[in-house]
């Protein structure tokens, strides 16, 4: 969480320089998983850049899943804004994940994975609201295998961000 706290900053620093608009924001979502663990709620921040109708998005979710504890998912992706009206806008994204896990059967652990993403979002003034899906899998051997730890479906999230200009 630390070094995608300080990418985070790192892009912030240096986006007014590449980007037209940038904007920074929080999430609260559920992605459900196999059978013998629930779906649990999977808290995110994020930071956005675009320029025209194109961008890039970096973002970060955690959750504490019972048969890998906390599990961090780190999404970088391309996007594309496609407006629907003045207020109203739709994105589709496509990138790579970085998922890490606590307690894997041989410690902590990570993968990389890729994901592709949809979003709905609501401007008013500087702030935007948006519901967003994203589907991303990983798989990682649980603890004397009891579970093998992968997604059910889809990460589903709502949140709201600030537009920096």
């Amino acid at each position: 969480m630390k070094q995608l706290l300080a990418g985070l900053a790192i892009s912030l620093a240096i986006s007014p320089i590449a980007f037209a608009a940038v904007a920074a924001g929080v999430s609260l979502g559920c992605q459900p998983y196999e059978a013998g663990d629930a779906a649990r709620l999977t808290p995110g921040v994020e930071l956005t850049g675009t320029f025209g109708r194109l961008g890039v998005q970096a973002a970060g979710e955690s959750t504490d899943r019972s048969y890998l504890g906390r599990v961090t998912a780190i999404h970088v992706n391309g996007i594309y804004v496609a407006p629907v009206s003045q207020d109203l806008n739709a994105s589709f994204g496509a990138g790579i994940t970085r998922v890490s896990a606590e307690a894997t059967e041989t410690g902590s652990a990570s993968e990389t994975t890729w994901n592709v993403s949809a979003e709905v979002s609501h401007r008013f003034h500087a702030a935007e609201l948006f519901a967003r899906v994203r589907y991303f899998t990983y798989e990682f051997p649980a603890f004397r295998d009891q579970m093998t730890g992968s997604p059910a479906g889809p990460s589903m999230s709502v949140g709201v961000r600030y537009r920096f200009h």
